[in-house]
């Protein structure tokens, strides 16, 4: 397990307590802001420039500091780290030769950049495009804009806004700025006026600008024709600190892509990948598609992740976006959790060109039958939850990492587990990968027992929640037809004949949101397999007393289905969703999973219980 990182080095210790760390952590950034805001102000003579965005922020956030970096010492943030302690700790390498410093800046929800401006102080605010990214937390794109307009409300008088006249929402804050503003875009009222952009693989990505009645052609080591914002903001950058922009011009033609962001690898058989796979919000993924259209290549191959910040159910978001792929690419290939949501898409049975994948390593073995010499590969999703870039790594050396769920949010380059191997999340399979488990099947013709997995967390102290009613009613149906509970090391298993049907029931024993492991070990060791799977578990969109049976479908947010469905490799079993909001009680699921039931909802509970217990008995005989 990775040990828990904090601030400094002093507070990784195991033996503390959860809530003392927590707290001696909270201590750490008081003093790292505390002392951030200081620096600042002993260093006036930096020029900050501070840039945000819903997209753009790091390409324009590296191009602005590799430009200044050639005019005198800059600090920036680094990689994507744009959240307060980042920034913080970047403002404490400020020293009195420090010319310039480059800070992205991230606005997550509401006020989440007041402090980041109080610590920075920045000269120069760079406004990207307004999107829907954290739309959860914001409730309005109008609220997002709001948020972000502060970065320019709060300049100084002789600070400049550079801003992007095209975006509605991003005109209106220079509108209101009362400091000068460079604007970027094609507008005709802009200062930076993009006359032209092509962007046609292998071709990178050429601009022509126009400054006052000056016209510049500026090619780049980019690729997309959206990266031209981020050209036109880093020439805007140049112009507010006073720099040659010939000069400036110069200096982007020879930056390379920013990692995962329109970056180009090629591997050993020849297979180009474009890598944009740190984030793919709904509303931003049409912005890489146009580059792949207009790609020449001899097949073109999108493999997809998790999709994100949508106003769209994932069963009508990705089907919709097979469809965009399938107009300009030969293959689409999904992966995640909600990825089979996907094959809606497919015209018929014979259909191939669309294929889905549970897991990151199944993936793997198909793109290893099909990709060849010429093939130009997207690889877009979100990296905190999909890693796809081990996909590019595993072609070059063999990974040996291959977990569902990873804690750590930067890519998985630098990574120590990449090539180790351990044997709890890796075996051999075909075609060099390290890792592939196989998806179960299930024989529904066979006399095999059917397997009721009831979820829930170990230990006493979680007796009586909503997030063990999975326990609960298991417990009662073992109790209903007289079995015996047995212990395993994955858990207890206790088996029972419901009206001539073969049952083995069975309670992880592990934290909920890790049963995925437990259900995979207990099946690998039935070698004889089952007829059918049916998972029973809390849900928090149901109230308390009702049951419901749901057959096949996906895992509803909930984290311990969605680990079984990646450990098993499918999501070809069904489900009992036990109610656990009680009449009233309007708090959030992550409030409500781990409280005490009251007394008073005992009486529903029992009858609850009851409930789910006959809709399994009667799902049994259903399958038999």
């Amino acid at each position: 397990m990775r040990p828990e990182t904090n601030l400094f080095p002093y507070f990784q210790m195991n033996t503390l307590g959860r809530k003392r760390r927590l707290v001696m952590d909270i201590i750490a950034r008081l003093f790292i802001y505390s002392g951030a805001w200081i620096y600042r102000r002993l260093n006036p003579q930096i020029t900050v420039i501070g840039i945000t965005g819903s997209a753009g922020k790091t390409t324009t956030k590296d191009l602005c500091s590799i430009v200044l970096g050639e005019f005198g010492p800059c600090v920036n943030t680094p990689k994507s780290m744009n959240r307060r302690p980042a920034v913080a700790r970047t403002v404490l390498k400020f020293r009195p030769k420090t010319r310039y410093s480059v800070l992205e800046l991230s606005g997550t929800k509401p006020g989440h950049l007041d402090l980041l401006i109080q610590i920075s102080r920045p000269n120069i605010a760079v406004v990207t495009i307004v999107g829907r990214d954290h739309y959860s937390a914001f409730k309005s794109v109008e609220a997002i804009a709001e948020e972000k307009s502060k970065l320019v409300a709060r300049l100084p008088r002789n600070g400049v806004a550079v801003l992007n006249i095209d975006d509605p929402l991003v005109r209106k804050m220079g509108e209101q700025c009362r400091r000068h503003v460079i604007w970027i875009g094609r507008d005709a009222n802009a200062a930076l006026r993009l006359l032209d952009v092509h962007s046609r693989w292998p071709q990178p990505l050429t601009l022509t600008v126009q400054y006052q009645d000056q016209v510049f052609q500026i090619p780049t080591g980019l690729h997309g024709e959206h990266l031209a914002l981020s050209v036109l903001a880093t020439l805007g950058v140049g112009l507010a600190a006073g720099l040659s922009l010939p000069k400036v011009i110069e200096i982007i033609g020879k930056v390379e892509p920013t990692e995962g962001r329109m970056e180009i690898i090629t591997d050993n058989a020849g297979v180009t990948f474009v890598r944009d796979d740190w984030k793919a919000p709904h509303w931003s993924i049409g912005a890489p598609f146009d580059f792949m259209t207009d790609a020449t290549a001899a097949r073109k191959i999108v493999i997809m992740g998790t999709i994100s910040d949508s106003s769209e159910s994932p069963s009508k978001r990705y089907p919709k976006v097979a469809r965009q792929i399938r107009e300009f690419a030969d293959f689409a290939v999904f992966v995640g959790p909600d990825s089979s949501k996907a094959l809606k898409a497919r015209t018929g049975h014979e259909d191939e060109s669309i294929q889905a994948f549970v897991t990151l390593q199944q993936a793997v073995l198909f793109l290893n039958t099909i990709l060849q010499q010429g093939d130009l590969v997207l690889l877009k999703g979100t990296n905190t939850q999909d890693h796809l870039v081990r996909i590019v790594l595993n072609r070059i050396t063999p990974i040996s990492c291959w977990r569902q769920s990873c804690r750590l949010t930067s890519f998985c380059n630098d990574c120590s587990q990449l090539y180790l191997t351990s044997p709890a999340d890796v075996s051999q399979s075909p075609a060099g990968v390290v890792g592939g488990a196989a998806p179960i099947a299930w024989h529904p013709e066979s006399n095999l027992p059917t397997l009721i997995v009831g979820l829930g967390n170990s230990g006493a102290k979680y007796i009586n929640t909503p997030h063990n009613l999975g326990y609960t009613v298991v417990e009662q149906l073992a109790s209903t037809f007289d079995g015996t509970w047995e212990t395993r090391p994955e858990g207890q298993t206790c088996s029972i004949d419901v009206r001539g049907a073969a049952v083995l029931v069975f309670k992880p024993d592990c934290a909920i949101n890790q049963s995925g492991r437990a259900v995979r070990k207990l099946i690998d060791g039935h070698k004889q397999g089952f007829r059918q799977c049916i998972v029973v578990h809390d849900d928090m969109d149901l109230r308390l007393g009702e049951a419901k049976v749901q057959r096949k479908r996906g895992h509803s947010s909930h984290n311990g289905v969605r680990s079984i469905m990646a450990s098993l490799g499918t999501e070809q079993f069904d489900r009992v969703r036990v109610g656990g909001r009680s009449a009233g009680d309007e708090r959030r699921p992550i409030e409500l999973v781990l409280a005490q039931f009251s007394e008073a909802d005992e009486s529903v509970l029992s009858k609850a219980t009851q409930r789910a217990v006959q809709a399994i008995r009667n799902r049994c005989q259903e399958i038999t």
